[in-house]
């Protein structure tokens, strides 16, 4: 893995050799023409080269340093630790335009690494500066995310997480949390997406300066632009053996597990509203149990109810319904804080309106002050089928398009559903790990991108970056 504070001058030196070759890359819209070349090195130790692609009116020139970004950016893999530009230009030292250097400090902030940029000599040799030294007062956007980690900002937590045991002592499954290293406490997402390995997304880190507190790093979700920055930040991130970089750890990692907690008596405990759609949807307390900060032993007066609920697809049907009736009749709300609807309501042409009016997510509400986060698992986790089986091997990212022919298991946090694949032919199983496909429906046509495996079974789309892999809804 590379990375901007440990860069070598051969790593340099390779770089910028790469960056001249590149510049027999370039697209020119007259023979003779200066020619330009970038290289860029991304934190997977992946290179990625261009020339310019140049036009008869130069406004719609694409310059070598916007190409490699973009090719970077398309392939997944945006985190670029290093930049190097050539041309064949009679000047001393090659200088990226004022546009570029633009582009580069913006993707800059939205990767939050403030990258090396090599400037080639014309001779030989090259200068060496930051992206934020090119630029001072650069224009930025309100909206964009300032460079660097986010962790400074977030919540602090006191506390201690109790009853948590060595592993083998209590499972380990969705819903429960899983003490990775010495005190960093992450929520099991999938317990079982490949042999050997747990997908959990890391919820606190300890207080560097305060001993017994913790803190609440960013929604891996709705906020995954903060979140993955601040996983690498941390030393976090892992390898999948698909590609990639994510919350996917070893279980030997994993030094102590804390279970979901039952919820005692009945959901009127937690609510009367909660208990009354619940009955709706023929679900008792059995099915549920509490996780989230409140499980973890963390949580603060107002935290949310995070409940993990053990449902067949039906079940969930007509609990959303029952849900969406209760927040029609005012009887629940929609949380006027919350993330996550404010996202997919972005994400599903028709917002969150059609969200609620279709009955595809229901799963976060409010009655009264208390704000309540479902998470759907199948009532049977324990037969769920790897992802990843042994059998299987990665094929690379891939980009489908189609219409989506099933979606039954789409509410459930492993989202399972299916795709009739115009791009490679044949239905395509995708395998979904972020929240965006718990409300995809059978018919809608969407595109979507992942990391694509091969199996005796057939083959598999896995997503897990809602920033890379998205799923997009055409209207």
């Amino acid at each position: 893995m590379a990375d901007t504070g440990t860069l070598t001058q051969r790593t340099e030196d390779d770089l910028v050799a790469a960056a001249r070759a590149a510049v027999t890359q370039a697209f020119l819209s007259r023979e003779g023409g200066t020619r330009y070349g970038a290289a860029a090195l991304t934190r997977s130790g992946r290179v990625f080269t261009s020339g310019q692609y140049s036009s008869y009116n130069h406004v719609t020139n694409v310059h070598a340093e916007q190409a490699v970004l973009v090719k970077a950016a398309s392939a997944g893999d945006a985190d670029v630790v290093a930049l190097a530009v050539a041309s064949t230009s009679d000047q001393d030292l090659t200088v990226p335009c004022g546009v570029c250097r633009q582009v580069m400090l913006e993707h800059a902030s939205r990767t939050g690494r403030d990258f090396v940029v090599l400037l080639a000599c014309r001779d030989q040799g090259h200068r060496r500066r930051l992206v934020s030294e090119l630029l001072p007062e650069a224009w930025t956007a309100t909206s964009q995310r300032r460079a660097g980690p986010s962790l400074a900002g977030q919540e602090v937590r006191t506390g201690l997480p109790a009853q948590a045991a060595a592993p083998g002592v209590h499972p380990i499954e969705t819903g429960a949390h899983v003490c990775i290293g010495e005190s960093t406490w992450a929520f099991v997402h999938d317990p079982a997406p490949c042999p050997g390995r747990v997908l959990a997304k890391v919820k606190y880190v300890p207080h560097d300066a305060a001993p017994g507190q913790w803190r609440k790093i960013a929604h891996a979700f709705a906020e995954a632009s903060r979140y993955e920055p601040d996983l690498e930040e941390l030393g976090l991130a892992r390898p999948a053996p698909w590609g990639g970089m994510t919350h996917l750890y070893h279980t030997h990692e994993c030094r102590a597990v804390l279970p979901c907690l039952p919820v005692h008596d009945t959901a009127a405990e937690i609510c009367p509203e909660f208990a009354a759609v619940l009955a709706e949807a023929g679900l008792g307390h059995d099915a549920l149990r509490v996780t989230g900060s409140r499980g973890l032993g963390l949580a603060r007066a107002g935290s949310d109810w995070d409940v993990v609920v053990r449902a067949l697809p039906g079940q969930i049907a007509t609990l959303r319904e029952a849900i969406g009736a209760a927040i029609t009749a005012g009887r629940c709300r929609v949380p006027s804080s919350s993330t996550t609807w404010s996202l997919l309501g972005r994400l599903l042409p028709g917002g969150a309106e059609r969200l609620l009016t279709e009955c595809r997510f229901a799963d976060t509400f409010q009655a009264g002050d208390v704000k309540i986060a479902l998470i759907m698992v199948p009532p049977n986790e324990s037969d769920a089928v790897p992802i990843m089986g042994p059998d299987a091997y990665p094929l690379g990212r891939h980009a489908c398009h189609g219409v989506v022919v099933a979606a039954d298991q789409a509410p459930y946090k492993r989202a399972c559903w299916s795709v009739a694949d115009e791009v490679s032919g044949g239905v395509l199983n995708v395998a979904t790990l972020h929240k965006a496909a718990n409300v995809l429906r059978a018919g809608d046509r969407v595109s979507a991108s992942g990391w694509r495996l091969r199996s005796a079974a057939g083959e598999t789309l896995v997503q897990i970056s809602p920033l890379t892999e998205p799923i997009v809804w055409h209207a």
